[in-house]
C-alpha cells in the first residue's frame, strides 16, 4: 500500500511539473494582414526562466517585419524558430508587422521556458 502511494504521488509530481501555465504559452493564427499585433506573455513569478521561443510557420505574399530586439523581415514561406534569452521579471512582448504582405496565414508559437 505505502508502495503505491509513493509512485501516484511521483507520478502527479510528474504530471505538475510537465504543465506549462497558460499565460506562459501562446498560440495564434494570423490570417488579417491590415493590422499590427502585440502578443504578449506574462511570466509565472515563481518559476524561473531562462528563454523567450517564437516559432513562425506559414506563407505569406510578400514581406512581414516582427520585432523582439531588433527588427527582422521574413516573405514567402516562412518555417523559421527564434530564441531570445528570457529571465523573466517583465512581461515577454513581441510585435508582428504586416509590413508589405496583405495575405497569407501564419501560425505562431511562443513560450517562455
Amino acid at each position: 500500500m505505502k508502495k503505491a502511494y509513493i509512485i501516484c504521488t511521483l507520478i502527479l509530481a510528474i504530471c505538475m511539473m510537465s504543465c506549462d501555465d497558460e499565460k506562459s504559452n501562446k498560440t495564434i493564427v494570423i490570417t488579417d494582414f491590415s493590422q499590427s499585433q502585440t502578443l504578449t506573455l506574462t511570466p509565472n513569478n515563481s518559476k524561473s526562466y531562462s528563454a523567450f521561443i517564437i516559432k513562425i510557420q506559414g506563407e505569406t505574399n510578400d514581406s512581414i517585419g516582427i520585432f523582439k530586439n531588433q527588427f527582422v523581415k521574413l516573405n514567402g514561406k516562412i518555417d523559421t524558430t527564434f530564441s531570445i534569452d528570457y529571465y523573466g521579471g517583465n512581461d515577454a512582448v513581441f510585435f508582428f508587422h504586416p509590413y508589405r504582405s496583405t495575405r497569407g496565414k501564419l501560425l505562431i508559437k511562443m513560450k517562455i521556458q
